[in-house]
């Protein structure tokens, strides 16, 4: 498994066009055949004119051969929470 997490270098003030940056390096680093690599959104996302569209954010990562994910600081906080979300079942 490998890819991106931006937290250690964007700290929260990251953007659209960065995490694309990103996704576009871990592809490149990516062995051919392999996995697809990640590219996580830690924190930032919030901020709706840095990231005006998380779906097509979503999509345009897809599109480079990479999955995209992002890091719920709620749910991360809450431990398991979403084990015992109906929801999740």
């Amino acid at each position: 498994m490998y890819g991106s997490n931006d937290w250690y270098y964007a700290y929260g003030k990251n953007t659209a066009e960065g995490i694309l940056r990103d996704a576009d390096l871990v592809k490149g680093l990516a062995p051919a055949g392999g996995p697809a690599p990640f590219t996580v959104i830690d924190d930032g996302y919030q901020d709706a004119a840095r990231f005006p569209d998380m779906a097509k954010l979503a999509s345009e990562i897809r599109n480079r051969g990479v999955k995209p994910g992002f890091v719920d600081q709620a749910a991360a906080r809450c431990g398991d929470c979403a084990r015992q979300s109906p929801a999740a079942k």
